[in-house]
């Protein structure tokens, strides 16, 4: 009862600071507007705001992952309407609104899917997504942002993942390469592209095992070597491998990955040409 009252008196404090009037309190206007952009803002007083007439209240509303969903709802349906009947632009504040809901953590699987007919192109990326919506995101867009957006999502399924691997667009392959949930046999291959820096994503993988990391420590690209030695999964006999490669930077990774063997790192503190 009493956490009940505190709640309560908590947005009575909110919607009396929100009531002050913006123009008249320039000093504090972004105050106002930041308190709708705060996840501990009330759910009650969130639901109250996502009607307001003010447009970047709403905005803010649409953004913040405690919106309640039947509020989040509410506002992509009039957003919808607005937007579908030609009453605003692409570009208009209803769109603005779309996205932020379609991009909200919190809004509910079956408006996310109505949204993805509309926002995919930019919320591909909401790791709240299902994942037979990517996959039909994928198999139906022609939005480079788009796969690239899905081949970046966790949520993205295996098989989806491995046709993205394929794709002819090398950041469409290193969002891939980076995604902790790529196939381990798909992350395998993706070290041997062509491309650097898809190479260089592979490492970057918090789910790149440590045989692979091995094998990215013979890669021809420099830097692909570099930051195998800065990857802190890295097996303790390929940092010493790269320590003693010659290049100073690499040998300093190395030195500084916690994996590298106690053994090597007194050896290079005792080294004149890398202790300084």
């Amino acid at each position: 009862m009493a956490a009940a009252q505190e709640t309560s008196n908590e947005s009575e404090i909110v919607r009396d600071f929100l009531d002050l009037d913006p123009f008249l309190l320039p000093l504090i206007r972004d105050l106002k507007y930041s308190i709708p952009a705060n996840p501990s803002c009330p759910p009650e007083v969130l639901a109250e705001l996502a009607t307001d007439e003010d447009t970047w209240m709403c905005r803010a509303v649409a953004g913040n992952p405690s919106c309640p969903p039947e509020a989040l709802k509410q506002m992509a349906e009039d957003a919808l309407c607005a937007w579908s009947h030609g009453m605003e632009t692409l570009e208009g504040d209803s769109w603005k609104k779309l996205k932020l809901c379609a991009g909200n953590p919190s809004c509910p699987p079956d408006l996310l899917a109505e949204l993805a007919t509309y926002t995919h192109e930019t919320r591909a990326e909401n790791p709240s997504w299902q994942p037979e919506t990517l996959e039909e995101l994928v198999e139906y867009s022609l939005q480079h942002s788009t796969c690239e957006a899905c081949a970046g999502n966790p949520s993205c399924p295996p098989e989806t993942l491995a046709e993205l691997a394929m794709d002819c667009r090398w950041d469409v392959r290193k969002a891939v390469a980076v995604n902790p949930s790529c196939p381990p046999e798909t992350l395998a291959e993706l070290a041997t592209d062509e491309d650097q820096n898809v190479r260089q994503a592979c490492v970057w993988n918090p789910a790149c095992p440590p045989e692979l990391l091995a094998r990215l420590a013979e890669d021809e690209d420099p830097y692909v070597r570099e930051i195998v030695a800065e990857n802190p999964s890295c097996p303790p006999e390929t940092l010493t491998k790269l320590a003693m490669e010659g290049n100073y930077l690499m040998t300093q990774a190395a030195a500084a990955n916690p994996s590298c063997p106690i053994a090597e790192v007194m050896r290079l503190a005792r080294d004149k040409a890398y202790s300084r």
